[in-house]
Order: C-alpha cells, then structure tokens, then sequence
C-alpha cells in the first residue's frame, strides 16, 4: 500500500507535468489563506453568451 508521502510525491508529479502550480503549506489555516489570496488577486471571468452581438430581448419603453 502506498504511504501518504508517497500519494503526495506522485499527485506533485502530475499536476507538474500538466504545468499546475503546486504549493504545500502546513496548515489546513494556512490552505485557506493561500487560496483567499488567490481568489482576491484573481480578475473576474467575463461571461461572453453565445450571439451576444445580439439582443437577447426587446428594448424597455
């Protein structure tokens, strides 16, 4: 059976070869943390609708 080091070494590999940063931290605190800085430094998707050159109801009078 695999060791939990052993499940880590093999997902870091992974997810590097398919060019994922990987971060370890110590804490489940300290995951938090790391992925609120993400998500706040992150700019928002903008959501492009299919035909939005079109308008998708008639104009308000």
């Amino acid at each position: 059976m695999n060791t939990d080091s052993e499940i880590v070494k093999k997902f870091h590999q992974k997810a590097t070869n398919v060019s994922a940063i990987v971060t370890e931290v110590d804490s489940m605190a300290q995951a938090i943390a790391y992925t609120v800085d993400l998500c706040a430094q992150k700019e928002a998707c903008q959501l492009l609708m299919s035909g939005c050159e079109e308008a998708l109801s008639d104009k308000g009078q």
